[in-house]
């Protein structure tokens, strides 16, 4: 009998196991951006490193603290590690668990044998204008997607049930008057709407489309990696200052900046400047200094190439190679944030320019009516 009570009426301690098989430091609904959850891998992956803990363990536990697509990555990178992998595999297999560029430093760490000095640069290298600027795009895109929602579903309610009746009001009222037309803002936005019915499979198809680029991880990691630093002049200044960071740790490490340049060559992430690496490693090897041969590359600017050559000392070019870095992305950092705190004003104008052309084109057409009945 008390075997049967005990199966059937658990204790409360398995109980809580039973519905809350998992306590979590992390809300249901995080607000955490990519750059915070790579931040908080790259913690855990430098506490493990330095005093030497079990890796795939700490990643799984971190893990268990986030949701959807991102807990699924990091499930794939702790069980990488738990099968033997080192790091860096780990992390190139598993792609978007860390950004494209904290990834290629680890590699080159790994190359160069400088990885605790590289992690614990990586995580004391807090920049906040990246995270800023995905909350705000953030804020941005769910203030657009809600107002244009509820402007949606508006503007149905009013093409169904009170533009047919404005219609049959100017065919009764009006065939008989000089003018029988309806006001031009008003046929503007009926003419819109049943464009927007007629050819509304295209609209779900272009949608579809625009969902897929946004967050298909193979097509935004081509388009971060091949398009993006031809394109964006802003990208190719930021990976210009990675690179020469990367190249101030091999200086400080005492490696010769020809095997850098290979070893950069080999394992960057962008095919345009993987390309340009290469060349510049040609130039080195056949005699040209490697400071012009990156210039001629245009992977730095004439400038920082003649700054960094007339320091005499190896001391001194690290921290030439490291401020130019940091002054570089600083600029990018300011400049991108400037044009990202236009994104929502244009939102929110835009939304108010179709709202406006709504109201004004029912206004329009009220204003034809009471004019036409005032007509003797």
């Amino acid at each position: 009998m008390s075997d049967i009570f005990t199966h059937y009426f658990p204790s409360i301690t398995e109980l809580q196991h039973r519905l809350c098989p998992r306590w979590r430091i992390s809300t249901r609904f995080s607000g955490d951006t990519r750059v915070a959850q790579h931040r908080a891998l790259l913690r855990v992956l430098f506490v493990a490193w330095k005093q030497r803990l079990d890796t795939a363990v700490l990643v799984g536990n971190l893990a268990e603290e986030h949701r959807g697509g991102y807990r699924r990555q990091l499930k794939r990178l702790a069980n990488r590690l738990g099968e033997g992998m080192s790091l860096i595999d780990a992390l190139e297999q598993t792609p978007d668990v860390l950004d494209d560029d904290t990834v290629l430093a680890i590699r080159f760490a790994t190359q160069c044998g400088t990885i605790e000095p590289t992690l614990e640069r990586l995580v004391d290298q807090r920049d906040d204008t990246e995270n800023r600027l995905q909350l705000g795009l953030r804020q941005s895109m769910i203030y657009g997607a809600a107002i244009t929602a509820i402007a949606a579903l508006i503007l149905v309610f009013l093409m169904t049930f009170i533009t047919p009746v404005m219609e049959e009001l100017n065919s009764e009222i009006l065939d008989e008057s000089p003018d029988p037309r309806l006001p031009w803002a008003f046929r503007s936005l009926v003419a819109t709407c049943e464009y927007l019915v007629n050819y509304a499979h295209v609209v779900v198809v272009v949608a579809v489309a625009l969902g897929i680029l946004l967050f298909a991880g193979p097509i935004r990691r081509y388009l971060r990696r091949v398009v993006a630093s031809r394109w964006v002049g802003s990208i190719a200044r930021v990976r210009s200052a990675r690179l020469m960071s990367l190249l101030a740790d091999s200086l400080e490490a005492g490696r010769p900046i020809a095997g850098s340049l290979s070893t950069l060559g080999r394992y960057h992430f962008d095919s345009s400047v993987r390309q340009k690496l290469l060349l510049a490693r040609n130039e080195v090897e056949q005699g040209t200094p490697p400071w012009a041969s990156l210039a001629d590359a245009n992977l730095i600017t004439d400038a920082e190439s003649i700054a960094i050559e007339k320091m005499n000392t190896q001391p001194d070019r690290v921290w030439t190679l490291r401020h130019l870095a940091a002054w570089k992305s600083e600029q990018v950092g300011r400049s991108r944030e400037k044009r990202s705190q236009l994104v929502q004003p244009a939102v929110v104008l835009l939304l108010a320019a179709i709202v406006l052309w709504i109201g004004f084109s029912y206004f329009q057409f009220l204003t034809h009516l009471i004019e036409s009945l005032a007509k003797p």
